[in-house]
């Protein structure tokens, strides 16, 4: 499963799970066609050592921002920390929505067509 980021945007983190105790982090990122690139400083946190124990999150401050010209790109990274073999992980970065989408995703007034002429949003 892939999560969802918007292109640009440095605060959103992905969760992976990995041995307990993990240190000294080394994460490469690749997107589209480019070559793989390391993260010049990868910040991950072990969420719980008591009650989490091997489930960590990566901060996604770095790679985040899509090729001009595309509305999606894949992110594909894979975390790995010394002695252990690592794990991949994909990220879908999206465009920035159009203003027009914007508001109309941002208003109570939408409606979206469905099957059958059923419309689905809050103005039913």
């Amino acid at each position: 499963m892939s999560q969802w980021v918007q292109s640009g945007q440095l605060d959103q983190v992905v969760f992976f799970n990995a041995p307990p105790g993990l240190g000294t982090w080394v994460v490469n990122g690749a997107k589209g066609d480019a070559a793989a690139a390391a993260f010049t400083t990868p910040t991950v946190t072990e969420l719980g050592v008591g009650t989490m124990p091997g489930c960590y999150k990566l901060l996604l401050d770095e790679q985040t921002t899509i090729t001009a010209g595309k509305a999606t790109e894949m992110l594909k990274l894979y975390i790995s920390a010394g002695g252990w073999a690592g794990v991949s992980v994909e990220v879908t970065l999206f465009d920035n929505l159009p203003s027009d989408l914007q508001k109309i995703a941002g208003s109570d007034d939408f409606q979206v067509a469905g099957v059958g002429g059923q419309g689905y949003g809050p103005a039913t």
